[in-house]
């Protein structure tokens, strides 16, 4: 396994799911990026989806365009853990960023209305999700394609993935074993 793994995908698609199993195996770190972000968010600013994406586009503008991976990175690199899961890569930069440090870029997607389903069923607590199937799916067009240097453009990370998985499975464990079987067949 990659000692650097970035995580790409539509929201819903499960990349907290894999993030979550991988870290489980192996003992690693997960930084989420869009955990950090809301983080950011000064108080009172509700972490809507054009709140996050404006303060993300901020801080590239401010600090460069792999500023979040940059912070993720150091972190890792000072600490002992073996492995680090970025998750929530939606920017190019930030995928290059992935690649140039010999990790692996990994795209995750699933057909709309499947994860329209995820994120109102499964309760995730955040406020982003508590839109309509026509927001949701024009939130997923805006962010598919880039209206300035800094801002997200996830069909150009979806460009850079090493690999692409396509998680339709039925169950968590469905998606789990195909993980194991990208990842883990050699243990």
């Amino acid at each position: 396994m990659k000692e650097i793994i970035g995580v790409s995908g539509t929201n819903g698609a499960g990349k907290d799911t894999f993030s979550n199993y991988v870290i489980q195996r192996t003992g690693g770190i997960q930084i989420g990026l869009g955990s950090a972000l809301r983080d950011q968010l000064p108080p009172g600013i509700i972490p809507t989806r054009e709140n996050l994406a404006q303060l993300s586009a901020r801080l590239r503008e401010e600090y460069g365009l792999a500023v979040l991976v940059d912070f993720a990175i150091s972190k890792f690199r000072t600490g002992d853990s073996k492995n680090l899961i970025v998750n929530g890569i939606r920017h190019p930069a930030e995928a290059k960023r992935i690649k140039e440090t010999g990790g692996l870029m990994l795209w995750i997607d699933a057909p709309i209305s499947l994860r329209y389903q995820r994120i109102t069923e499964n309760d995730r607590n955040r406020v982003e999700d508590r839109v309509s199937f026509a927001e949701f799916q024009a939130q997923e067009q805006e962010e598919m394609t880039s209206t300035s240097e800094s801002s997200v453009n996830l069909t150009a990370v979806r460009g850079l993935a090493d690999l692409a998985l396509v998680n339709s499975y039925k169950t968590q464990r469905e998606f789990e074993a195909k993980i194991d079987e990208l990842f883990f067949r050699d243990e």
